[in-house]
């Protein structure tokens, strides 16, 4: 999972452990008869991820959330490199009054920088769920995700080094100029050298193919459904289920790199209450899940800077918090058609990180708690009774959904269309 300042695409962060959620697989403690085996493939392909939702619920551009200020305070803290650090210095040692508010340190400003971009996101997951007696159900779902992430680089502000410079005239020192007349000059070009030197990789692009968090689960029947099917009918079903850390986990050298998940073992419950009128049926879907501790690598920053030395790199323990959601579901099935409208409330509690090496991990850990409020409308396509009545060769059953997020905090564009297909086939444990 991406954590701390570090601005690379920051909104990914709860990218699996939300966007894949657990409420698609409980499902099959109802749909997967005993002794059947459950097939499942799908791709879910994500609207271009340029937007992000802040801490305060406000829907920003991702330049918004991704910038360094390049102030004479920030310089002295290496954000602009080690040139610019070093002309910082050089201004804090020849001003007689450097902490003074009119002091060369704090008056040189060489702007901003505006860090945008974009990220592609497509995730296909594969599963199965064995159908066992009572109304229960074994599945495995793992998903495979696809991200492309690019960045793009805007300086932005005025740049008074070149005033300063004028100013001091032959007061100042021939490596004072120098350094003042090479920031009048700083570049795009110039930043993104200075934060390779950071031995930060990935700076324009970075890819990632491959799995993301594996989950596994046990769906049953509480209060399972009678057999009259009578209108009026209350149902319970429950689910327990474990995330193995299968995902990559934030490189803290790689600049664009995107965490696709937790690095953490995860334990999880959920139930689902249901309520049924022919052929509505209202739900209720709630779930939990807790981590194991971790350890993991990190940059740690000294005070708030964006770009974190290599020096600062250290293991960390990590307590990744609570994900939990709860959600209201209305569907109607008619025959071999059933569409779905979903309204889902999700959030990730604040993790807690502590190392050894001194620093503000309370920086690392503000942007962990996160919050979604989504729509969603889901419609299902079944052969299955037609395939009991002896009218298709085939059951199958797919799903097409679309799934929008209308409210979040510190979290993504969680916009997606899914399709998504299920067959079923005999096992030898089938009963007559």
């Amino acid at each position: 999972m991406t954590r701390g300042p570090k601005w690379s695409f920051v909104p990914l962060l709860m990218l699996v452990s939300l966007a894949l959620s657990k409420e698609a697989w409980a499902q099959f403690a109802a749909v997967v008869p005993e002794g059947v085996l459950a097939i499942v493939g799908a791709h879910r392909s994500y609207t271009n991820q340029t937007h992000t939702w802040d801490s305060k619920g406000k829907r920003i551009p991702l330049s918004s959330r991704a910038q360094l200020r390049f102030d004479g305070e920030h310089l002295l803290r290496g954000e602009g490199g080690a040139k610019l650090q070093s002309l910082a210095d050089e201004l804090r040692r020849f001003d007689p009054n450097p902490n003074n508010s009119t002091s060369l340190l704090k008056r040189l400003n060489l702007g901003s920088l505006n860090v945008g971009g974009q990220a592609e996101l497509n995730i296909q997951y594969f599963g199965f769920a064995l159908g066992l007696p009572k109304g229960s159900a074994f599945y495995v779902a793992a998903p495979l995700v696809d991200i492309k992430a690019r960045t793009t680089f805007k300086l932005a502000g005025t740049n008074n080094a070149e005033t300063i410079r004028e100013e001091l005239g032959s007061l100042a020192y021939e490596e004072l100029r120098s350094g003042l007349a090479q920031a009048a000059q700083l570049t795009e070009r110039d930043v993104k050298a200075s934060i390779e030197a950071a031995e930060y990789t990935g700076v324009d692009s970075w890819n990632y193919r491959n799995l993301a968090d594996v989950i596994g689960g046990f769906a049953f029947d509480v209060i399972p459904p009678s057999e009259t099917d009578q209108d009026g009918e209350l149902t319970l079903q429950g689910e327990t289920f474990i995330s193995a850390p299968t995902g990559h986990v934030d490189n803290p050298d790689v600049l664009a790199d995107v965490g696709i998940g937790t690095g953490a073992w995860g334990l999880g419950l959920g139930l689902t209450p249901s309520l049924k009128w022919k052929p509505f049926t209202l739900s209720v879907e709630g779930n939990a899940m807790g981590f194991l501790p971790s350890r993991q690598k990190m940059r740690i920053p000294e005070v708030d800077e964006t770009i974190i030395p290599a020096s600062r790199r250290a293991w960390v323990d990590i307590q990744t918090g609570l994900d939990w959601g709860v959600g209201a579901v209305i569907d109607a099935k008619f025959d071999w058609f059933q569409p779905q409208y979903r309204l889902t409330f999700k959030r990730h509690e604040r993790d807690l990180i502590k190392g050894k090496l001194s620093g503000n991990y309370d920086a690392l850990m503000r942007t962990t708690q996160k919050q979604q409020i989504e729509q969603g409308l889901w419609f299902y396509f079944s052969t299955i009774d037609l395939f009991k009545e002896k009218k298709f060769p085939l059951p199958l059953r797919l799903k097409v959904a679309g799934n929008n997020l209308f409210k979040g905090m510190n979290s993504f564009e969680n916009n997606f269309f899914e399709i998504q297909l299920v067959s079923f086939l005999p096992t030898p444990w089938m009963p007559e």
